[in-house]
């Protein structure tokens, strides 16, 4: 379940793809098993869409362009490294 974000420090790239969970959530479904044989940026996830295509610049700017579901995902949640800081 994804927490609402209450805290003032929210990035506007966030905030944008914030904007289309609603829209994702009732649309999808997507089962994924262990994740490995999952790609976090390259297989389509909003009909025949990547992540990649929806959000180039985004991807653009990820340490890991090859990653799997498995090597991002943690208790805490996603763990996807950026080249850079975003800023608001």
């Amino acid at each position: 379940m994804t927490k609402e974000v209450i805290t003032p420090y929210g990035v506007t790239v966030w905030r944008s793809i914030r904007v289309l969970w609603p829209f994702m959530k009732n649309r999808t479904n997507i089962k994924v098993g262990n994740g490995y044989k999952t790609s976090f940026w390259k297989d389509k996830w909003l009909r025949s869409n990547s992540l990649k295509s929806l959000f180039p610049e985004l991807a653009g700017m990820a340490v890991q362009q090859e990653v799997r579901l498995a090597d991002i995902w943690t208790q805490q949640g996603w763990d996807i490294q950026f080249r850079r800081n975003f800023n608001d």
